[in-house]
Formats: structure tokens, sequence, C-alpha cells
């Protein structure tokens, strides 16, 4: 996307959709990642600039004034509130607080996170999310929670496979988790590209349960990879304290700091990327079955695929799209794929790949 494009973006203008590209090795469309399809939004890469003129100096300011701006968004009190480098930062030091030495984790689930689990010395315990329904999460995941387990992780939506558990089997799953003595986190930072981010989010339950953490991440819905930020709530006072000490020397800059200030400011952003998403998912869905694949549902921004060979993933990229193989995701096999929904234009030089891929 050109810069001007980002510029309509950040101004309310509705950018024009982008030239279908050609299929081919020079094209390089990116369908791996969970970024936002609209990309960065001008202000926010502006404030991070701004940012940069200031390596040399303290960031404190920068990073309460980001932390009540959060606190005032997500109506918790600024204290209950700890930001991070990024998802994986703020999970490591999550893990290295609460030190679990079980946890239970749904399969498939985020391989960067069972790596950090396991970075940490910390014994998995896999819910298996089964193909024949679905891979939709059910009370075996509830179940599986014991006074053994000192931590569940609950991905809303799950990655890969993009879907949500419901309202009624998240809340399930945070009583089991009090009742057990069991720390749960949630992670939301792919929430916003779901239609309806509020009515599954715990974070309303965060004052009344001390053993929840919600995770949210900046990076995938204002596509921020250069600058990671993520935060996290929880009204446990001790575990606060234990992120806060971890914290010392502070791990944002102020250039990250103004980028997610600037962030909270981009409302329009944020609908627009979920009515892009609305729009686009169920048509790339359908125009990838329609080219040979079995695709399954999702709530994210990204869909999980299947195709009848081992090297789709390898396949594409030589026809310079990329998507992300999932064989290293438990439960899933080489022949397992999850595509991002870009723009219709994008999907398009997607799906024309596929086509010609599998008719080879």
């Amino acid at each position: 996307m050109q810069l001007e494009e980002f510029m309509k973006l950040g101004s309310g203008q509705a950018a024009p959709a982008p030239e279908a590209e050609p299929a081919g090795p020079e094209s390089g469309l990116d369908f791996s990642t969970t970024l936002s399809p609209l990309g960065t939004p001008p202000a926010v890469q502006q404030a991070f600039a701004a940012g940069a003129q200031r390596l040399g100096a303290a960031c404190t300011a920068e990073y309460d004034a980001l932390c009540r701006a959060l606190a005032a968004r997500e109506h918790v009190p600024a204290g209950q509130l700890v930001c991070g480098a990024g998802r994986g930062e703020l999970l490591r030091r999550l893990l290295v607080c609460i030190a679990p030495q079980r946890a239970v984790l749904p399969a498939p689930c985020p391989t960067a996170a069972e790596q950090v689990f396991a970075a940490m010395g910390c014994t998995v315990s896999r819910c298996m999310l089964w193909e024949t329904r679905g891979f939709a999460m059910g009370e075996a995941f509830p179940a599986a929670v014991n006074t053994e387990t000192a931590l569940a992780y609950l991905p809303q939506p799950c990655d890969p496979t993009g879907l949500l558990a419901s309202p009624e089997l998240a809340f399930a799953i945070l009583d089991k988790c009090a009742r057990m003595g069991t720390y749960l986190i949630a992670d939301e930072s792919l929430l916003e590209f779901t239609d309806k981010p509020a009515e599954h989010s715990l974070l309303r339950y965060v004052p009344r349960y001390p053993n929840l953490i919600v995770l949210r991440s900046f990076s995938s819905i204002y596509a921020m990879p250069g600058a990671p930020l993520a935060y996290c709530v929880t009204s446990n006072p001790v575990l606060l304290e234990k992120l806060s000490a971890l914290a010392v020397p502070p791990v944002l800059s102020a250039g990250v700091c103004l980028a997610g200030a600037a962030a909270l400011q981009c409302r329009e952003h944020l609908q627009r990327t979920r009515v892009l998403v609305h729009l686009e998912r169920p048509k790339l869905a359908a125009a990838l079955r329609d080219a040979g694949l079995a695709v399954y549902e999702s709530d994210a921004n990204f869909l999980l695929v299947r195709a009848e060979r081992t090297d789709l993933a390898q396949a594409l990229a030589a026809e310079g799209v990329r998507v992300k193989g999932c064989g290293g995701c438990a439960g899933l096999s080489d022949a397992y794929c999850r595509v991002a929904v870009r723009s219709a234009a994008e999907n398009a030089v997607l799906v024309r790949a596929v086509r010609k891929v599998l008719a080879g």
C-alpha cells in the first residue's frame, strides 16, 4: 500500500482497493501474518517517529501516560494494568511471576505460546480440539483443569483455528479455574478482529476474579510488528507487584509508548478493519473451497485450510504468495495452513495461486 493510501485511511477517506497483482515470485503477497489488512495507521507511524528522536531520554512519563489512556479505555484502574514489549515478552514475564509447574493449553494453539511455556520449564497438558467438531472448544477444556493445574491459557480467538469459545464456555473456564486455585490467562490479542469483541472479552470479570489475567496486544490490529506492544490487566495485587518489578529498567521506548497512545485514538481503524474482515472472510472461504481446499469456520482475520497435499505452503511460496504452514502445531499436519483475510483484490491473487498450484 502506498503512502497516499495510508494517509487516506488516517483521514477517514476510503482508500481504493489495490490493483490485483500477478501471482508470481515478484508479487510477494504475505498471507502468513495476522496483521491488519489496512496496515499501520499514519498517526501511529508519526508518533513512533517522533519518539525515536528521544532515544537517550527516559520514557517514564510516556509509559505512565499510555497506562492512563489504556485504563480509561478499558474502564479499569491504571494500577491494574502493566505494559510490555509485545505478547511474547509479557507472557514470559507472567510465567516468571507465576512459576507454574503444570498448565492446560488448547491444541492446536499458537506454537510460540507452547514454546514459551516449555522454555519456562512448565509441563503442558493439551486439551485437544478435534477436526470432527470443527476444532470448536467444548466442555473438555474446563474439565481438564484440576487442583494440580497452576495455569490455564485461553486464546480468544484460538490460533490457528480462528474460533472463539462462547461467552458461556469462557466464563465456565474462568469459574472452574477460580475454584481450583488456577490462574487463567485470557489471551485476547486477536479479539479486536472479531465481530463482537466486547461480548467475548473476560475483561469485565477482572475485579471479581483475582486469578484472571487478560492479555492484549497492539501488534496485529494496528500492524505494529516493528514496535511490539502488549498489556495485561489483573486485579491480583501480588502478581501486579511482581510484574512491575520485572519491568525495571523499562522495557518500552518512548517511541513505542507514543505509538501506542496514538493507536488508541484510531477508533475508525478498528471499525474499518473489523468490517473488512467481516465482509471478506466468507467470500474468501467460499472461493478457497471452490478451488479445492477444505476450509474451516473462523471468527478471526484468518482461515485454517487443509489441502490433499503436504507442500501447499511451499508451492504457494514459489508463486510469490506466503501462507503459514501449521505442521508444527499440535494436532495438525503439514497439510494444514493458516491464511490471512486481506482485501478483495489481494484475496483474489491468493485464490488464483491456490487454483494454479492444485491444478499442477
